[in-house]
This record gives structure tokens, sequence and C-alpha cells, in this order.
């Protein structure tokens, strides 16, 4: 069986379509990794898939994933920072 004769099959088990809907975003992390690794077999581009994973990351405070997955850049750093600075507000808050 040739890799294209290959990869269309894999497409026709493939339920990353239909249940991603349903997942939430945290759960979609695992996956879109697995999807990326796996990209030439399954018929996804791996850059696309990296970039879902990234945009995906953006509205969440996963910060350190996203640094560790796409590198670090001024933005990602300043949005640790104010992460960071809020639980340590948010911590001082609770404290007894």
């Amino acid at each position: 069986m040739s890799s294209t004769e290959e990869s269309k099959t894999n497409n026709n088990w493939d339920l990353t379509p239909s249940i991603s809907p349903y997942l939430d975003r945290h759960m979609l992390f695992p996956l879109l990794e697995y999807l990326e690794e796996r990209a030439g077999t399954l018929g996804y581009d791996p850059k696309e898939v990296a970039a879902s994973r990234l945009t995906l990351l953006e509205p969440t405070n996963m910060v350190d994933y996203a640094i560790s997955s796409s590198g670090s850049t001024p933005d990602l750093e300043a949005k640790k920072a104010k992460i960071y600075e809020e639980l340590t507000t948010l911590q001082k808050e609770c404290a007894p």
C-alpha cells in the first residue's frame, strides 16, 4: 500500500474533526501533539497542526506550555509576568 493510499485509509478512521468541537480546550492539546507527531501518516500538515495548537493556547493561561512549544517571545514573557503577578496577588488575598 502506498503512503497516499495509507493516508486516505487513515483519514476514513480519523475522528478528530468529529470530536474536537466537543472537547475542552485543555483536552485538545494532547490530541494535537499526537497529530503533529504522526502528521505525515495521518494526512495532516505538521506546520498547520502546530499553528492550531498555538492558536488554541492564546486565550489560556498556559504560558509555560506555549513557551516550551513555540519558544519565548516578548509577548509571551509579558503575559507570563502578568499571570504570575495575578497569582501572587490572589494567593496573598487567600492567605489566613
